[in-house]
């Protein structure tokens, strides 16, 4: 949509515009009131003319062109921009450094307000109808005169300005933390407080021994960390009483300098995420970051900088490095005025990432996990997807953290080699685990930082406890991209109790790899019958026993599961029993 100023020339360019007595243009519609004035002279070719642009037209406009031949309305729609125009402003009297909001019409590109001669320094138009300016200090009376890029308006009356009873000026601004700016103005001896603004727009109150003064005529205040790099300054007089015991303060008297510190001190306030996986975005908020680097404290104690992203006047946005460990986060100025060096009162906890593993991994044998920012993790490996034995899709502990022990699914061990970062900031962290039964499927994997779990979590509770953390919460984009197929060793019939049997009692099957089995089958050549695993008779909580054999694995000791014959209900007079596996 273009935009069309009151008092501009429009070149309105077209077909067969002839420059004869018959063409005439059009505000919007065709009438004697919205006819267009037509620049002369300005016809061209016969393809463009010109038309000033008048006062007080629609929003939004469209030309309207007209011949001996008829009529067509432009396609192109115009916004306008008239003259500034001021009904009414108020207060009509107030207070140097205080607010006056006009009220009126076409305050767009505002170049400039003025009380009197006096320019105002700041102004805000939050809509095209309303304005709203500080009264510069010294006015006592004066016209408001608005500029645009249009035009000018000025007031029919003036605005009334009062002194008040106290000002100052900056004049010697800090670049630093913890060093002393200096007001100079008229009765400072009443001031006992400089309110600053934080970071986040908070107040900054700086009192007590942080505050100097020089007779009545100046005031020297000490910056404190965590003030914004340009923070306004307001001197207050603060006078309080103690009320049923407590101490109840309230400002009797305040300006706000309208000067702005001009500070170089780095610092970080705060982080969109205090934990993140490598080459995540992690946005930084502070003052005087974006000349500066952000560094994350590496595994050998060094900083490693976080690549480069964006930056704002008040934040930084870089990715999560690797190899970097818990600790708190240094912004550290680039160099030249911006020096300095800021630790966040905050840790940043790294997430690992894994970057490397086999697709396919077998229950019971070793599998070898590369990751960064896996120096602090739970010894424990996941795996996020369907699982054939159970028929659903869920999240599941397919290595098991160190020394815990719940039942004959869980076993191994996973171990965490940080030698490659010992000796490289750039290496890896190696896991080494082994896959226990208790998921026979696909899935993706992923790890759990120390941070971002129980520091000895329970293998039956691991899932509820996690559902609040940052791992479970992101589990998408924190899961190794490429899945893994876990499978089982093909399950093997050793022996039967009762080779002759009748059609009734029980029978003991024993063999290997029956942890992850889904039931057993009685079959011939004429006849197949399955007991799901749900319908074994129990043998402890897990319906397979495992016989003592010295095995460090469960996995790879014998079993056996018991059955009784008359669930079959098998009619031949021979069987063979099949084990079945996910």
């Amino acid at each position: 949509m273009k935009v069309i100023k009151q008092f501009e020339q429009l070149t309105v360019s077209g077909e067969n515009i002839y420059h004869n007595a018959d063409t005439k243009f059009y505000w919007n519609s065709i009438s004697d009131a919205n006819q267009a004035e037509i620049v002369p002279n300005s016809f061209e070719n016969e393809s463009k003319v010109k038309l000033y642009v008048p006062c007080c037209l629609p929003d939004h406009n469209k030309v309207v062109v007209c011949n001996s031949v008829g009529c067509y309305t432009g396609t192109q729609t115009y916004r306008y921009v008239g003259a500034p125009v001021i009904s009414e402003f108020s207060p009509t009297s107030q207070k140097w450094g205080d607010e006056v909001t006009v009220k009126g019409n076409y305050f767009e590109d505002v170049t400039g307000v003025f009380v009197g001669e006096t320019r105002v320094a700041n102004h805000d138009w939050p809509s095209k109808r309303k304005l709203v300016f500080k009264v510069p200090h010294g006015i006592e009376e004066g016209l408001i005169t608005i500029y645009t890029k249009v035009d000018e308006v000025t007031s029919t009356s003036e605005l009334t300005g009062i002194r008040p009873p106290l000002n100052g000026t900056l004049i010697n601004s800090p670049k630093y933390y913890n060093q002393s700016g200096l007001i100079d103005g008229k009765s400072l001896d009443l001031i006992n407080r400089v309110s600053l603004q934080g970071i986040n727009d908070n107040p900054v109150l700086v009192e007590g021994n942080n505050l100097s003064q020089i007779n009545t005529t100046g005031l020297y205040f000490n910056v404190p960390e965590g003030v914004k790099k340009d923070s306004s300054i307001i001197i207050q007089n603060v006078t309080g009483s103690f009320v049923g015991g407590q101490y109840q303060s309230s400002v009797k008297e305040e300006l706000n300098l309208g000067a702005k510190l001009d500070l170089k001190s780095p610092y970080i306030d705060s982080f969109d995420s205090n934990k993140g996986a490598y080459q995540q975005n992690i946005r930084f908020s502070g003052t005087n970051l974006e000349q500066s680097k952000i560094l994350f404290k590496g595994y050998n104690d060094t900083y490693i900088e976080g690549p480069f992203v964006n930056s704002g006047e008040f934040h930084k946005t870089v990715s999560v490095p690797k190899n970097i460990k818990t600790a708190a986060v240094m912004a550290s100025g680039i160099g030249g005025e911006y020096t300095g060096k800021h630790l966040s009162s905050q840790n940043f906890f790294p997430i690992p990432t894994i970057f490397h593993m086999p697709a396919n991994w077998v229950v019971g044998e070793t599998v070898s996990i590369k990751a960064f920012n896996a120096s602090e993790i739970v010894k424990t490996v996941g795996v996020s997807g369907k699982n054939l034995r159970y028929g659903y899709r869920g999240k599941f502990f397919v290595s098991n953290p160190e020394s815990t022990v719940e039942g004959p699914d869980y076993f191994g061990y996973v171990t965490v080699d940080n030698s490659e970062l010992s000796q490289n900031v750039q290496g890896f962290t190696r896991i080494t685990a082994v896959a226990n039964s208790v998921m026979i499927g696909e899935g993706r994997a992923f790890l759990l930082a120390s941070a971002d779990s129980p520091e000895r979590p329970v293998i039956s509770n691991l899932d509820s406890d996690l559902n609040n953390s940052y791992t479970y919460k992101n589990l998408d984009t924190l899961m190794y991209s490429t899945p893994v197929n876990i499978s089982g060793k093909t399950p093997s019939v050793l022996g039967v109790s009762k080779p002759t049997s009748a059609i009734s009692g029980q029978v003991d099957v024993s063999g290997k790899y029956f942890l992850p089995l889904t039931g057993v089958e009685l079959y011939s050549n004429t006849e197949s019958k399955i007991i799901p695993r749900s319908s074994l008779s129990a043998i402890g909580a897990y319906k397979i026993g495992i016989i003592p054999s010295g095995n460090a694995s469960t996995y790879e000791s014998p079993n056996y599961i018991s059955m009784k014959i008359e669930d079959f209900n098998f009619t031949g007079k021979v069987g063979q029993f099949r084990i079945l596996k996910p």
